[in-house]
């Protein structure tokens, strides 16, 4: 079997929150023994509710900030246990693009600038031609954007802007945390596309973060569902979407819009209440206070993750019947 190009192991990410108003403070626990792998070339979709942690699982990966414990092996090394130097080193091979394309471009830099930055840390020669190139690989003609500033490009020139300079260093890794949630829907399928050409021009590998799950069954091979900072289902795609086990997983699929209001299904979930507080999580399985199917052992036992399916894991002591 081949070494994942990505492999997450046991990761813990927690916070201090200060109290304030009369609110008590406490530990945010916003990842809690997250493990999965990625390999080189696929494209893992993470999705689940504001909140379940899925853009901290992002930035832990990147070491921005270190996780509490864990490990993060990238290329087969543990991020975890890099020093400043060799961590710098090896986000050359670990790009990010971001959900804001306005907010993450220097708004006084021209385009070109932007697009440099990255060779300019690395030392990079003959930044010219590359800015060139690369401008011209995400469809932006550079005779025209080269010398723009920010505030004079649509979202989504922004947003290509962007992944030019995520890719200026040839990465293995792309995360796209929601990199396409604040374009309109035509822009959407451009940027889309334009990460699918890529994908297949450069040998990418994306880690795709998300909360339209119609978006990610789009674009994901393999897709993991998020809740409370753990992962409580990951499996194939078509899989998952056609037959979730977890019912967690169900509810959010039956969330989707469905193009015909006519046509018959089945009946979706219903999920009472609100999600649980990250800084008290409940006892067991943390999705238990809102699942219709919860038992006594749920607030006593926390579910693993188990393999029901070839490539298809779930956490959950009672899970849906699937296909």
């Amino acid at each position: 079997m081949t070494t994942p190009l990505l492999s997450v192991r046991n990761v813990v990410q927690e916070f201090t929150a200060r109290g304030r108003g009369g609110v008590k403070g406490g530990v945010v626990h916003a990842l809690s023994d997250v493990s999965f792998d990625l390999q080189a070339g696929e494209t893992l979709g993470i999705v689940g509710e504001t909140g379940s942690g899925k853009s901290t699982l992002a930035r832990s990966i990147l070491q921005a900030p270190r996780p509490k414990s864990g490990e993060v092996y990238f290329q087969g090394q543990d991020l975890m246990r890099r020093r400043s130097r060799d961590l710098t080193e090896a986000r050359r091979q670990l790009q990010m693009v971001f959900q804001d394309p306005f907010a993450s471009l220097n708004p006084r830099w021209r385009v070109s600038e932007i697009v440099a930055e990255p060779l300019v840390g690395y030392r990079v020669g003959n930044r010219d031609a590359r800015v060139r190139e690369l401008l011209d690989l995400v469809g932006l003609n550079p005779d025209t954007f080269a010398s723009r500033r920010p505030h004079e490009l649509s979202g989504g020139q922004c947003q290509r802007v962007a992944i030019a300079r995520a890719i200026a260093l040839d990465p293995a890794l792309v995360v796209c945390d929601e990199a396409v949630s604040s374009l309109d829907v035509l822009i959407q399928a451009q940027v889309l596309n334009l990460f699918e050409q890529l994908r297949r021009e450069l040998g990418l590998s994306y880690l795709f973060i998300s909360h339209d799950l119609a978006l990610v069954k789009q674009v994901s091979d393999r897709v993991a569902v998020m809740h409370l900072g753990q992962l409580c289902e990951i499996g194939p795609a078509e899989g998952l979407y056609r037959a979730p086990m977890h019912p967690y997983t169900v509810a959010l699929l039956a969330s989707i819009p469905k193009l015909d209001p006519g046509a018959r299904g089945k009946k979706p979930v219903t999920l009472e209440g609100e999600p649980p507080s990250p800084i008290s999580p409940p006892s067991g399985c943390r999705f238990r206070t809102r699942c219709p199917f919860a038992q006594d052992r749920c607030a006593t036992e926390a579910p693993v993750l188990r393999e029901l399916a070839p490539g298809h894991s779930v956490a959950c002591h009672f899970p849906m019947p699937g296909e």
